[in-house]
């Protein structure tokens, strides 16, 4: 879908004629223009609304971000009085026009999404928050999914104006693309969760060819970024696969489950003194916080679970396995479904805790979830086939759900166990296992050259 010729009551600028327009959002205008001089085509871009005096800005901001996923400027210029900006030109499409109601195949909303990663990890590893991810940003090269940032007026807004504090900065762009913390009514900080966030979104309307909610003013679109839960993509439209729709799903909550990091406020303190160590210090907390009791509702959680399991697999027969597969009553299906949900839970909030300390690398474990989700996608039968021949390798796995079951409870008692010791055992075991089947499959060879001869 081409831009269509601006009106002629638009002046064009010195020395170049407009060739097409390309977009029209409520931040900005950009047009395709052609330079006399070489015949050269550029984008000609005016800011517009609240933040367009921060243009200048914007302009030293992109220029400090060289990537080939993100616009470069070429020049300032002046036109009216007022500065606009030529950058390069790309070739591409504007995505919000590229996207219709119709979804879009899964297989090129990954390779989309992966794209537009790439670009949030460069601007997050510079230390830029683009706060407002929107498709009216990005332009896309249909033929190959490349895609190209062409706004920061946000960004570049806030650093103008928050150092000095003579601004508001102006409302979003787009109230749909609104992280919870953008709204007000959320209490952690806006960083780059915010921008995930908003990745998921564009992720779900690419699959879906809808947004995950419906509002008609900023109130009603704040509520449902705060407070609902959307659907998943695999429930709305056939043919989109369950790892696919997970991973949407984990962007999406990433910002809300987030929050949990923040309550550590103690809520009750045990009428006892903790014994202490030789530097002095109380071996564990005896006071404790809602994140405390969740991460240990959550260890203990797992131990049940894994202590289940493993039972079932020494004395099968006595106990039902709660993962058995074969069809079952009504109940023992929805009791299922609810262990699942709380596994996910608990092993998504596990998994944030652990990149607190890595907030600015996250946009690169996005990037590696996108890998991995089409790994899983393309390995899942073989997967299947190895658990099949192997089954030691379950007992391992349910060992491991044993040892992280037990980090999260000393967790929650303010032990804290380095995860590179963690990481360390299950390598060592898996290693360990690894010989094992390595032995085991070299016996049935030789058990089976000396049974032909």
């Amino acid at each position: 879908m081409n831009g269509t010729t601006p009106q002629t009551a638009i002046s064009e600028p010195h020395g170049y004629e407009f060739v097409e327009r390309l977009v029209t959002s409520s931040t900005f205008e950009l047009f395709r223009v052609r330079r006399l001089t070489d015949g050269a085509t550029l984008l000609l871009k005016r800011a517009t609304g609240p933040a367009a005096g921060s243009l200048r800005q914007e302009f030293r901001l992109l220029r400090s971000l060289a990537h080939a996923v993100i616009s470069q400027p070429v020049e300032l210029i002046e036109e009216r009085g007022r500065p606009a900006m030529l950058l390069e030109d790309f070739g591409g499409e504007w995505l919000e026009a590229a996207l219709t109601v119709d979804p879009t195949p899964w297989q090129t909303a990954l390779v989309i999404a992966r794209n537009l990663a790439d670009a949030l990890g460069r601007l997050h590893e510079a230390g830029v928050i683009h706060q407002d991810i929107r498709p009216a940003n990005w332009l896309l090269e249909s033929r190959t999914s490349r895609v190209c940032l062409i706004d920061l007026t946000l960004a570049a807004y806030l650093r103008q104006n928050e150092p000095a504090g003579d601004g508001t900065p102006p409302i979003p762009g787009d109230w749909a693309y609104v992280a919870p913390e953008q709204t007000g009514r959320a209490s952690h900080p806006i960083d780059a969760r915010t921008d995930l966030y908003c990745l998921g979104l564009v992720l779900y309307r690419m699959l879906t060819g809808r947004l995950p909610f419906e509002a008609h003013d900023p109130v009603e679109w704040a509520h449902c970024h705060v407070a609902r839960t959307p659907q998943s993509p695999s429930a709305l439209v056939d043919g989109v696969p369950q790892q696919v729709a997970a991973l949407v799903m984990r962007l999406l909550l990433l910002s809300g489950i987030a929050w949990l990091v923040g309550l550590t406020a103690p809520v009750f303190t045990l009428p006892i003194s903790a014994p202490l160590n030789a530097d002095g210090h109380p071996i564990f907390d005896v006071a404790f916080s809602w994140r405390d009791l969740i991460l240990m509702a959550g260890g203990l959680f797992l131990l049940w679970k894994a202590t289940t399991e493993i039972h079932e697999k020494v004395d099968p027969g006595e106990l039902e396995s709660v993962m058995d597969v074969k069809p079952k009553a009504i109940a023992s299906f929805g009791s299922a479904i609810v262990q699942i949900l709380v596994l996910d839970l608990v092993f998504s909030i596990d998994s944030i805790l652990t990149a607190v300390g890595m907030t600015e690398h996250l946009p690169v474990m996005i990037i590696a979830v996108l890998v991995a989700v089409a790994v899983m996608m393309l390995a899942a039968d073989p997967l299947a086939n190895f658990i099949h021949n192997n089954p030691t390798v379950v007992m391992l796995a349910l060992g491991f759900l044993l040892m992280i079951g037990a980090v999260l409870i000393a967790d929650g008692f303010g032990v804290h166990v380095p995860k590179g010791y963690i990481y360390a055992a299950m390598a060592f075991s898996a290693l360990v296992e690894g010989l094992n089947m390595a032995s085991r499959k070299a016996s049935r060879a030789k058990s089976g050259g000396e049974t032909l001869h």
